[in-house]
């Protein structure tokens, strides 16, 4: 069998593209789901219904055109990693393996990168307290902390009954998504169009034409974290979209395989290592065709819709909350300021609000955490030959330990959700330097029949610069250092 050598590695083998599908809004909305509802149903609940929120209340709007940079530059590096994965069918975090200096540089890179941003159980803790405040007819107090943690643990374990069933995992998540996004997305268009006052309008819109403005006595860590969650949550957040766009069949992905759901789903036989078609003209068609399917998904329902759900809450935290969005109580705190504002209903409505977009995010989170884990340690000879080429024991088996682990922290009560996450999303834009400069290295490996243009390369490398300027100073103020 013919194969190419793609950097260091295992040789890809040559195969054909797969057929893309016709440009029609049918076949375009059957083939979408990893950008433009997965991505966008997490990207909701990680940053832009808490983390967004955190920040503006604390600075108000100015800082808006923050949010809008981030997506759009991060709308640019997913291309370019889906780019790979069309090409290859594998993911860019096991396509980075391929990188000097070698899968023992990059494996851990990724392992780390993947723990520190995505393994905390933040969304479910904080869904939870949407529940709890309805059960209790106020935001939790300190000596209610049990109740939150009881609906956590149920929250967080109904996620991982969802992450576990189907013929695959990708099919079961896009499903919950397809459903609450758009419900979500709906609502969020009707309480802007009511409830959002004039004056924040305007606060808004001077912040997004205020690009590089910086409030005096700014919160790095808290912008920081705002920005490091924008779109879909940046980094190894966004990687995943070629894992889940490898598990639907998307390009070379359906000769690799996907990971197979343990309640309702078969064994099979997983490829560790991806294809490559011949710069033919049927195949550079077929390819093209894949990446018009990538441009529209990510272009549209993730940059529009990541722009509606980021700045909807942030809008409505700047209207009705007045006290630092912090501890267990953050999603509910809207909730009591619409209240207060003689909203009628406002208690419930965004009580449940809050609950829908919170849980789905724990759910793809977790799916996120695990897929790409056991992806990259799939791709050595020796965990596969350890597992008898059997990859839904190492990926359900880490599903356990990472639920279990999720379970601890609740109980302990050790961190509180918007800590955790806010520890996340700064280690997020770390991620987020290391996935560009990573797909700005593969993108040179690939054949130049199927090389980006080189505006694309260079809006990479403002990227990584963006995000970098980002992290810098908020590794900065962890140690108190004032610029």
């Amino acid at each position: 069998m013919e194969t190419k050598e793609l950097g260091r590695g295992i040789p890809l083998q040559v195969e054909d593209m797969p057929e893309s599908p016709r440009w029609t809004i049918p076949n375009t909305f059957k083939w979408m789901g990893p950008a433009g509802f997965i991505a966008i149903g997490v990207g909701i609940g990680s940053g832009e219904f808490l983390l967004a929120p955190a920040a503006v209340v604390k600075f108000s709007m100015i800082i808006a055109w923050g949010f809008w940079v981030a997506i759009l530059l991060q709308s640019i590096q997913n291309t370019e990693m889906c780019r790979y994965t069309i090409l290859t069918g594998e993911p860019i975090t096991v396509g980075m393996m391929r990188l000097w200096p070698g899968r023992g540089f990059w494996l851990p890179i990724n392992i780390f990168n993947c723990i520190s941003q995505v393994m905390w159980p933040g969304w479910a803790a904080a869904g939870a307290t949407c529940l709890a405040a309805w059960q209790l007819g106020h935001i939790p107090k300190a000596g209610e902390v049990n109740v939150v943690a009881i609906w956590a643990i149920i929250t967080f374990f109904v996620a991982y009954v969802i992450m576990i069933s189907g013929e695959s995992p990708v099919k079961s998540v896009i499903e919950v998504f397809f459903k609450v996004t758009t419900l979500v997305l709906v609502g969020l268009l009707i309480v802007m169009a009511i409830f959002i006052p004039s004056r924040v309008w305007s606060d808004t819109l001077t912040g997004l034409v205020s690009v590089g403005y910086i409030p005096k006595g700014m919160d790095w860590l808290v912008f920081g974290a705002a920005v490091g969650y924008a779109g879909l949550g940046g980094g190894y957040f966004n990687s995943a979209i070629t894992n889940w766009y490898r598990d639907k069949g998307v390009g070379m992905g359906s000769k690799v395989g996907f990971i197979p759901g343990i309640i309702g789903g078969k064994k099979l036989i997983f490829s560790s290592v991806g294809k490559i078609p011949q710069a033919t003209p049927a195949n550079l068609g077929n390819f093209k065709g894949w990446m018009r399917l990538v441009n529209i998904e990510m272009y549209l329902p993730y940059f529009v819709f990541g722009m509606i759900g980021m700045l909807i809450p942030s809008m409505l935290y700047s209207a009705y909350v007045t006290k630092p969005v912090s501890g267990w109580a953050a999603p509910a705190l809207l909730a009591e300021g619409m209240s207060n504002a003689g909203i009628s209903g406002a208690w419930y409505l965004v009580l449940i609000m809050g609950l829908l977009i919170l849980f789905p995010t724990q759910v793809g989170v977790s799916d996120m955490f695990v897929r790409q884990i056991v992806d990259n340690l799939w791709y050595w000879p020796g965990v596969r030959k350890f597992f008898k080429e059997e990859i839904r024991i190492a990926h359900y088996g880490l599903v356990f330990i990472l639920w279990a682990f999720g379970i601890y922290i609740i109980l302990s009560r050790a961190m509180a959700p918007i800590m955790m996450l806010t520890i996340a999303a700064n280690l997020a834009l770390f991620g987020t330097i290391m996935t560009g400069l990573g797909t700005f290295f593969l993108n040179r490996l690939l054949p130049k029949e199927f090389k980006p243009r080189p505006w694309k390369q260079v809006a990479l490398l403002i990227g990584v610069v963006f995000f970098g300027f980002f992290f810098v100073m908020s590794f900065l103020a962890v140690f108190g250092i004032r610029v």
